[in-house]
């Protein structure tokens, strides 16, 4: 299990024993997850995050909601991995 992998599951369990139920967003960002291993990549950056999330051009709001739950990730992330980039807000504006 790889680092990311294993940060998501103890992201999860956090966010759960504060209340949250998540069940899209754990879907969500294991498929993120999956991407970033076939890519071979170890690091969340800002471009492979956009990549990802207008991936199945399904309309943007499920681009942004993609972007939202790696958002979030990234955030808690950020405290393990210092090379994690936080995608903006916004990056999806065009």
């Amino acid at each position: 299990m790889n680092v990311l992998r294993q940060a998501a599951i103890d992201y999860f369990a956090t966010r759960r024993a504060l209340g949250f139920k998540l069940a899209r967003s754990e879907k969500l960002l294991a498929q993120f997850i999956t991407y970033l291993e076939q890519l071979g990549e170890t690091h969340i950056t800002t471009e492979k995050t956009v990549a990802w999330a207008v991936l199945p051009q399904a309309g943007q709001t499920w681009s942004y909601a993609r972007l939202s739950v790696v958002r979030r990730f990234a955030n808690y992330m950020r405290s393990i991995d210092p090379a994690t980039e936080i995608p903006p807000t916004h990056v999806l504006v065009q």
